[in-house]
């Protein structure tokens, strides 16, 4: 199992959760928890089922960047969201227990 970034974390949540499908864990540039207050994975996670996904990328944009935030980098990191939705859903749904 690789994993980079968010990717490390979510690898590192199977490999604890499932060691038997995991043989060797390498991860790069991640953390071993998270900072996100509970309150906000279960807002996103809810919001993945009534918003739309440029809403959505959107909302955790807002959340995720100190405010005023920089256009650009706005942007990009909604772009980023966009096309991680569905890895995204499946990490918070992991992080919060429901799957």
């Amino acid at each position: 199992l690789l994993g980079t970034s968010m990717g490390g974390f979510i690898g590192q949540t199977i490999a604890l959760r499932e060691p038997d499908l995991i043989r060797s864990v390498m991860l790069c540039h991640t953390g071993s928890q998270h900072a996100i207050p509970q309150e906000v994975l279960v807002e996103r996670l809810e919001a993945l089922e009534t918003i739309s996904m440029d809403e959505y990328a959107a909302l955790v944009a807002s959340q995720a960047l100190a405010q005023p935030a920089d256009p650009f980098v706005e942007e990009w990191l909604r772009d980023m969201i966009l096309e991680l939705i569905p890895y995204y859903a499946m990490l918070l749904a992991i992080i919060i227990g429901r799957m």
